[in-house]
């Protein structure tokens, strides 16, 4: 359908085209219908080789058809994967353990935190998140005990006596 649509607007063209040359050009009649002649017999020309080209290739795949050959594809694996679990994360943090959010809330430990602005609430924080955060920072390592091998402070600033040792004077 879309061809034969095509085929009839590059007829009306070329015709279009012819009408122009004669009604516009200097050049004799006789020579411009001879060139549309040439030109028409050159485009016949080209489709008939594409037609032969088309007509070569079709016996081909008729061909391979009648062998059997055709062209399937193995279906994709299908990968059975397991959905995301959460996992709640276990932290120790070496030290007594922090009170609950409730209770947080609820035994006057918010009197020593400044309230959450609007701005902050419509952010998500809350004031109960900031004191059990400080908390969680209080008691952090406070049951931490170091093997009696191990120093415990370790440093690369000189200490106090290497210091007595070094000429300061002025």
């Amino acid at each position: 359908m879309k061809q034969l649509e095509r085929e009839k607007l590059e007829k009306e063209k070329r015709q279009r085209l012819l009408i122009d040359n004669l009604m516009f050009t200097d050049a004799p009649a006789e020579e411009i219908l001879e060139s549309h002649h040439e030109s028409q017999k050159l485009l016949e020309q080209e489709a008939t080789e594409k037609a032969n080209k088309k007509a070569a290739m079709a016996p081909a795949r008729d061909m391979a058809s009648q062998l059997g050959h055709q062209t399937t594809f193995m279906p994709i694996p299908k990968k059975v994967e397991v959905l995301y679990k959460y996992e709640e994360s276990i932290h120790d943090s070496l030290g007594p353990a922090t009170p609950s959010l409730d209770d947080i809330k609820h035994k006057g430990y918010l009197r020593h935190m400044r309230s959450a602005s609007a701005a902050d609430r419509a952010g998500g924080y809350e004031s109960s998140i900031g004191c059990m955060k400080a908390l969680q920072s209080a008691v952090e390592g406070l049951f931490l005990s170091l093997p009696k091998s191990s120093s415990p402070v370790i440093s690369n600033s000189p200490s106090i006596e290497s210091s007595e040792e070094m000429d300061i004077s002025p």
